[in-house]
């Protein structure tokens, strides 16, 4: 590709640590809608509304209350998710279900009279409390619930929030205003949005009840960023994916490479979390990548340490084995990246490289382009379009490169010459574990 095999080796390391470091129910019935209460001669009402962004309109509405009773009257929703009915005074607390069809429902709870919304949100809210929402509707503990409802809710706002939600201030999933259009609502709409973007990797709304059960909050997608109306909210974190980096995982990408004058083939690349080991004395972590090139076997043994949660990574030092010959490279300081890059801002950062012993001076910048659909031969994909340039004893190298939100894997590469590119990688297929990715 026109580089010194030094700059091929230390530099190509770097933006493969990048490349790799950002390649990141059936409802049960319930009681009946109505049923008679324990005490007929007093009541409270119960009034809210049932959606998912959208409103669940003309749906019946089932109650199923601490003393065994129900709703005193049947009880349906307007067409804009609207509902109201009345339970007996003593009945409290009541578990609510929203039938939006015959395989779908969301679930709720009221401890006292009043709002009580059906949402996602409060369905979500009461899986964290470890219950799957339609069993505990059929015959779970209502009172085990009550105690932890409101934190489990609060939990999931937070994570919601540092995952690019619109969380309103202030906002109670169960109690609070919930109108079709507000700002409560477009939460709704943006959570759902997300969940049904993220298949594959997540199979559906009711596969992230049962993680959500389990406590995996990390579970819950991030919010898809709308470029047209909310620009600023774009940040390239989008595209990390922490699940690339857990102790033992595998990714299997093929990727498509076409180059000048050449016919196109497809390279197959292995991505695995090893056990953590020293490094100059440092615990890191290893992460071994083995690719079939058109040279032979590659294989690259990285040392670096990531932080989960927010992407940032240091990067110590790699070992380069092909063809019969190892390039061992070491960095001073340690690469340091993050993936806090907003919209049109760019992240530089300067070490030194040792290759073999052989001393450069590297420099690097990237650039966070925004959020785009790309279409490659695995589909068409939102992807966070970044710019790379690299720096490296005065030689300058590019690459432009879309990395897909949510999954954090490599689409498409694309390195530009001054006329024409000079070569183009694109994502044929991944897995991740063995799970089809794309």
């Amino acid at each position: 590709m026109g580089h010194s095999n030094k700059t091929v080796f230390s530099s190509r390391v770097a933006n493969l640590m990048l490349l790799t470091s950002t390649i990141f129910l059936a409802a049960c019935g319930g009681s009946s809608s109505s049923s008679p209460a324990t005490d007929q001669t007093e009541t409270v009402a119960l009034s809210g509304t049932a959606a998912t962004g959208a409103a669940i309109g003309n749906a019946p509405i089932s109650a199923r209350c601490e003393d065994g009773s129900g709703f005193l009257n049947n009880v349906v929703t307007d067409a804009n998710g609207r509902f109201q009915g009345e339970v007996g005074a003593n009945a409290l607390p009541c578990a609510l279900s929203a039938k939006q069809s015959d395989q779908r429902s969301f679930h709720s709870l009221a401890v006292t009279g009043g709002r009580v919304n059906i949402t996602p949100l409060t369905d979500m809210a009461i899986a964290l409390a470890g219950e799957n929402p339609s069993q505990w509707f059929a015959q779970g503990d209502l009172s085990q619930v009550a105690e932890v409802l409101s934190q489990r809710a609060q939990e999931l706002l937070s994570t919601l929030e540092n995952l690019g939600y619109s969380v309103p201030e202030n906002l109670d999933p169960v109690r609070s205003t919930l109108s079709i259009g507000d700002s409560h609502d477009q939460l709704l709409d943006q959570l759902i949005a997300a969940i049904e973007n993220a298949a594959p990797t997540l199979a559906s709304y009711e596969a992230l009840l049962l993680l959500l059960q389990d406590g995996n909050l990390d579970q819950i997608p991030r919010a898809i960023v709308d470029e047209d109306s909310n620009p600023s909210a774009q940040n390239f974190n989008a595209c990390f994916n922490p699940d690339l980096f857990r102790s033992g995982a595998e990714l299997v990408t093929q990727t498509r490479v076409t180059l000048p004058g050449q016919s196109a083939y497809t390279e197959t690349t292995s991505q695995r979390m090893l056990e953590p080991t020293t490094f100059n004395d440092r615990p890191v972590e290893v992460r071994e990548i083995q690719q079939s090139t058109a040279n032979g076997q590659l294989t690259i043994t990285q040392y670096l340490i990531i932080d989960l949660d927010s992407g940032a990574s240091s990067y110590f030092g790699s070992v380069f084995e092909i063809g019969g010959t190892v390039v061992e490279n070491t960095f001073e300081p340690s690469v340091d990246t993050i993936l806090d890059i907003g919209l049109n801002d760019t992240y530089s950062y300067n070490y030194v490289a040792k290759s073999n012993g052989v001393r450069s001076n590297v420099s690097f910048e990237h650039t966070f382009l925004g959020i785009e659909t790309v279409e490659v031969p695995a589909g068409r994909i939102d992807a966070c379009k970044m710019r790379f340039l690299n720096f490296e004893d005065g030689e300058r190298t590019e690459s432009i490169e879309w990395i897909a939100v949510g999954t954090g894997i490599n689409l498409r590469t694309y390195s530009p010459s001054e006329a024409n590119p000079q070569s183009i990688l694109e994502l044929e297929s991944a897995t991740l574990n063995g799970q089809v990715i794309y």
